[in-house]
């Protein structure tokens, strides 16, 4: 039986902070209905989200209903993707680029493999 991925999703920074301080490996991605960009990324990040080690979280921040996350991480454009590591803010990507989400995701997960 194929295992579905959570996907947590917070309208606050004071949501965000707090997952992430509690969470050892934090991916946030950002997007919106209406991005055309975040619509020629998306199937491709969802082949990535399901071939992550369990312990990489996953938190999807709704543009429209997350200003206040956006705000607080600085991101202006979308898409916008970002991993946390310890709380830590480590790599970003921002826009389109199909190999920049692939160099992304390779570098995140090899990070949980450094620190386990």
């Amino acid at each position: 039986m194929e295992k579905t991925r959570t996907i947590y999703t917070f309208t606050t920074r004071k949501e965000l902070a707090d997952f992430v301080k509690s969470n050892k490996y934090v991916i946030v991605k950002t997007s919106a209905t209406w991005c055309g960009p975040c619509k020629t990324v998306k199937p491709h990040v969802n082949k990535w989200l399901e071939v992550l080690p369990e312990e990489i979280k996953v938190v999807f921040i709704d543009a429209d209903k997350g200003g206040d996350i956006l705000r607080a991480l600085k991101w202006h454009s979308l898409p916008t993707i970002g991993n946390f590591i310890d709380g830590y803010p480590m790599d970003i990507v921002v826009g389109a680029n199909i190999e920049a989400y692939n160099g992304f995701f390779r570098k995140t997960i090899a990070r949980t493999q450094e620190n386990n």
